[in-house]
């Protein structure tokens, strides 16, 4: 049986090292990641969004606070840190500058696996602290009926 605790270490290692085709090579191809407000299906489509993420904050660090491994599950936490130095397409018709602010997100993932791949991943934070309070994007507004 495959060391999951280990291979989601490595995963986050990836990341950490700005290495996005090794952090990708952990998911199935057909991996499904969900985080606020997104849902996502296949490595592919993986892919194009944490280029998204990677061009908007290329700096970002994860900080291991805790593994937890059990059957087919790894759950984790750890502080995002990372300062917003390129264009966030946030949807295909709003794109945020550059600006400069920094983030520290707590985050818990939870990571389901077959056999050494991982089919589900689980992003949980606090959207409205992020986008609202410390990176000060401006709250949607809704056209009158």
């Amino acid at each position: 049986m495959a060391d999951l605790k280990a291979i989601a270490r490595a995963q986050c290692d990836a990341w950490n090292n700005h290495d996005l085709e090794g952090y990708l090579s952990y998911f199935s191809e057909d991996a499904v990641y969900t985080c606020p407000g997104q849902r996502i299906e296949g490595r592919d489509a993986i892919r194009t969004y944490m280029l998204t993420l990677t061009e908007a904050f290329p700096d970002e660090q994860l900080e291991y606070k805790e593994f937890t491994a059990e059957a087919d599950t790894v759950v984790m936490r750890f502080i995002a840190r990372a300062h917003h130095t390129g264009p966030f397409r946030v949807s295909p018709r709003v794109t945020r500058e550059p600006s400069g602010r920094s983030y520290e997100l707590d985050v818990v993932s939870i990571a389901t696996f077959e056999g050494d791949q991982i089919v589900k991943l689980e992003d949980f934070f606090d959207l409205y602290d992020f986008a609202f309070r410390q990176m000060q994007f401006p709250f949607p507004t809704r056209r009158a009926s």
